[in-house]
């Protein structure tokens, strides 16, 4: 007997055998059941088509075997813990990255400089503020927005969600300091090209910063295939901070990715120098997204082992 059967499906039925030249339901029976008897054809233990046995041939049913073990082991669901130390591994092994940059310095002449900012190029935010707003792009997906305040407070915001400061390289230090250096340039030719119009941007103080770590979704797939990342029930976490946020991002190069940010603002801000130095000198200088995750499980876990001890003692 010659079985030639797509292995799409599974094994072999009555209704296969049929196929291959049976010309009725007793004599594919009959084939079948001489196929058993020689050893040719095993039933299934467990699959069944409707209310009819799975056959396989004798020499191959291990191998369904170990495919049936290997599905059922891949469609195990994975609980949310498992999730998250997962990804924390992953996250723990990467390098922050900086966007959505704010710095804060003063015009040394406030009044003077002030009124020079060309009223056809600065907006006038609010009649009341009387602050002034230009936004202008830095590079490829880097833009900056400068507010200057009448009291001549400088605000510099730097949003570059999808091209990112590495601080922790010396490229990414230096791109920063060649942005702070167009800034500086804007604002001298603002003050009829005053060069001492505001500090030196090494002296800068910077009050807020997101640093995230961004991870290809198909580089995630190939770690943690069990897992989907595209999934809400992935990304839900609980007791989370207004200033976490895990979201699904589109990126240039990579496609797809998965984020984590964390939004940093300082009330005793340090210079920009300062702070530089702290990011360069090791990435777990600064608190990081993972550090967050890191600390709301072990708070979660303790809580658990709380409440359990409280049980117990009722």
């Amino acid at each position: 007997m010659h079985l030639d059967k797509d292995d799409s499906r599974g094994g072999v039925t009555v209704s296969d055998v049929i196929l291959l030249g049976c010309r009725s339901i007793n004599a594919a029976e009959a084939r079948k059941d001489r196929a058993v008897k020689m050893g040719l054809l095993v039933p299934h233990p467990t699959l069944k088509e409707g209310k009819q046995n799975v056959y396989f041939l004798s020499n191959y049913i291990h191998v369904v075997d170990e495919r049936l073990k290997r599905r059922l082991k891949e469609e195990t669901p994975v609980s949310p813990n498992d999730i998250a130390f997962a990804f924390i591994k992953v996250l723990s092994s990467r390098k922050c990255a900086y966007h959505h940059i704010s710095l804060r310095t003063d015009l040394k002449y406030p009044q003077e400089d002030y009124e020079r900012l060309n009223e056809k190029i600065w907006i006038e935010k609010s009649s009341k503020n009387k602050t002034k707003i230009i936004t202008f792009k830095l590079e490829d997906r880097r833009n900056c927005t400068l507010n200057i305040s009448k009291n001549g407070t400088v605000m510099t915001s730097i949003e570059c969600t999808t091209n990112q400061y590495k601080l922790h390289t010396y490229e990414g230090i230096a791109e920063l300091f060649i942005s702070c250096g167009q800034v500086l340039s804007i604002l001298q030719q603002e003050a009829c090209n005053r060069l001492n119009v505001v500090p030196h941007p090494i002296d800068w103080r910077i009050v807020q910063f997101d640093n995230d770590k961004t991870i290809s979704i198909s580089e995630l797939k190939k770690e943690y295939p069990n897992i989907n990342w595209h999934s809400k029930a992935a990304l839900k976490m609980r007791d989370i901070s207004a200033a976490f946020r895990i979201y699904v991002k589109e990126m240039p190069e990579q496609g797809s990715c998965l984020r984590v940010e964390l939004n940093n603002s300082f009330k005793n801000s340090k210079t920009l120098s300062e702070k530089i130095k702290e990011i360069a000198k090791r990435d777990d200088a600064e608190y990081t997204p993972d550090d967050f995750l890191k600390d709301r499980l072990s708070e979660r876990k303790d809580g658990t082992e709380d409440e359990d001890e409280d049980d117990g003692s009722s």
